[in-house]
Protein backbone atom coordinates (compact mmCIF):
# COMPACT_ATOMS: atom_id res chain seq x y z
CA UNK A 1 0.00 0.00 0.00
CA UNK A 2 1.20 3.78 -0.91
CA UNK A 3 1.50 5.67 2.09
CA UNK A 4 -0.70 8.61 0.53
CA UNK A 5 -3.21 5.70 -0.28
CA UNK A 6 -2.99 4.86 3.84
CA UNK A 7 -3.39 8.65 4.32
CA UNK A 8 -6.59 9.12 2.44
CA UNK A 9 -7.96 6.08 3.76
CA UNK A 10 -8.46 7.44 7.00
CA UNK A 11 -9.47 10.77 5.66
CA UNK A 12 -11.89 9.39 3.62
CA UNK A 13 -13.62 6.68 5.72
CA UNK A 14 -13.04 7.68 9.47
CA UNK A 15 -15.60 10.23 10.00
CA UNK A 16 -18.79 7.81 8.48
CA UNK A 17 -17.22 4.55 10.35
CA UNK A 18 -16.35 6.36 13.52
CA UNK A 19 -20.52 6.31 13.50
CA UNK A 20 -20.77 2.69 13.63
CA UNK A 21 -19.48 0.47 15.99
CA UNK A 22 -15.99 -0.10 16.83
CA UNK A 23 -15.49 -3.52 17.59
CA UNK A 24 -14.93 -5.66 14.73
CA UNK A 25 -14.84 -2.36 12.64
CA UNK A 26 -12.98 -3.28 9.37
CA UNK A 27 -11.34 0.30 9.31
CA UNK A 28 -10.04 0.48 13.08
CA UNK A 29 -8.84 -2.94 11.81
CA UNK A 30 -7.11 -1.61 8.86
CA UNK A 31 -5.56 1.80 10.76
CA UNK A 32 -3.86 -0.56 13.32
CA UNK A 33 -2.90 -3.33 10.99
CA UNK A 34 -2.25 -1.77 7.62
CA UNK A 35 1.02 0.87 8.67
CA UNK A 36 3.25 -2.22 8.12
CA UNK A 37 2.22 -3.02 4.42
CA UNK A 38 2.54 0.75 3.62
CA UNK A 39 5.50 1.32 1.20
CA UNK A 40 7.74 3.09 3.06
CA UNK A 41 7.40 1.36 6.19
CA UNK A 42 7.67 -1.74 5.35
CA UNK A 43 11.16 -0.89 4.49
CA UNK A 44 12.02 0.10 7.80
CA UNK A 45 14.21 -2.65 9.78
CA UNK A 46 11.67 -3.67 12.79
CA UNK A 47 14.98 -4.16 14.96
CA UNK A 48 15.31 -0.82 15.23
CA UNK A 49 11.95 0.84 14.49
CA UNK A 50 8.37 0.02 16.22
CA UNK A 51 4.98 1.32 14.15
CA UNK A 52 2.46 1.54 15.69
CA UNK A 53 -1.44 3.26 14.89
CA UNK A 54 -4.62 3.29 16.23
CA UNK A 55 -8.01 4.20 15.72
CA UNK A 56 -8.83 3.99 19.38
CA UNK A 57 -8.80 1.73 22.32
CA UNK A 58 -12.42 -0.06 22.34
CA UNK A 59 -13.80 2.79 21.44
CA UNK A 60 -13.39 5.42 18.38
CA UNK A 61 -10.60 8.00 18.89
CA UNK A 62 -11.54 11.81 18.49
CA UNK A 63 -7.87 11.88 16.46
CA UNK A 64 -6.23 8.51 14.76
CA UNK A 65 -2.42 8.50 14.50
CA UNK A 66 0.33 6.41 13.20
CA UNK A 67 3.79 6.94 15.20
CA UNK A 68 6.94 5.36 14.73
CA UNK A 69 9.22 4.98 17.07
CA UNK A 70 12.99 4.53 17.43
CA UNK A 71 13.44 1.53 19.71
CA UNK A 72 17.18 3.00 21.05
CA UNK A 73 14.64 6.15 22.66
CA UNK A 74 11.44 4.60 23.12
CA UNK A 75 8.83 2.20 22.64
CA UNK A 76 5.75 4.39 23.49
CA UNK A 77 4.39 7.43 23.58
CA UNK A 78 4.53 7.46 27.07
CA UNK A 79 8.16 8.38 27.31
CA UNK A 80 10.89 9.77 24.96
CA UNK A 81 10.02 11.35 21.70
CA UNK A 82 8.98 10.11 18.52
CA UNK A 83 7.26 10.92 15.16
CA UNK A 84 3.84 10.75 14.68
CA UNK A 85 0.64 11.35 11.82
CA UNK A 86 -1.61 13.16 13.75
CA UNK A 87 -4.99 13.59 11.56
CA UNK A 88 -7.06 16.59 12.53
CA UNK A 89 -10.47 16.00 14.85
CA UNK A 90 -12.50 17.56 11.75
CA UNK A 91 -10.32 15.19 9.34
CA UNK A 92 -9.70 17.86 6.89
CA UNK A 93 -5.90 17.10 7.10
CA UNK A 94 -2.74 15.74 8.77
CA UNK A 95 0.02 16.40 10.18
CA UNK A 96 3.44 15.13 10.72
CA UNK A 97 4.68 15.95 14.58
CA UNK A 98 7.83 15.25 16.56
CA UNK A 99 6.43 14.40 19.50
CA UNK A 100 7.46 13.97 23.59
CA UNK A 101 5.74 11.50 25.62
CA UNK A 102 4.88 13.13 28.84
CA UNK A 103 3.18 9.82 31.17
CA UNK A 104 6.33 8.84 32.67
CA UNK A 105 7.82 12.48 33.74
CA UNK A 106 4.27 12.88 34.92
CA UNK A 107 4.44 10.31 37.24
CA UNK A 108 7.92 9.87 38.65
CA UNK A 109 7.89 13.52 39.04
CA UNK A 110 4.58 15.16 39.97
CA UNK A 111 5.42 15.28 43.40
CA UNK A 112 8.48 17.31 43.16
CA UNK A 113 8.89 20.92 42.81
CA UNK A 114 9.99 21.41 39.70
CA UNK A 115 11.77 25.07 41.18
CA UNK A 116 13.98 22.59 43.30
CA UNK A 117 14.92 20.96 39.98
Amino acid sequence: MLFKDYLLMVLTNYQTEKETQYSKNKLADSIRNEPLSIDIISNLDSTKYKISASAGNGQWAVIPWLSIYDRKITESAQKGYYIVYLFTADLSGVYLSLNQGYTFYQKNYAREDPKKR
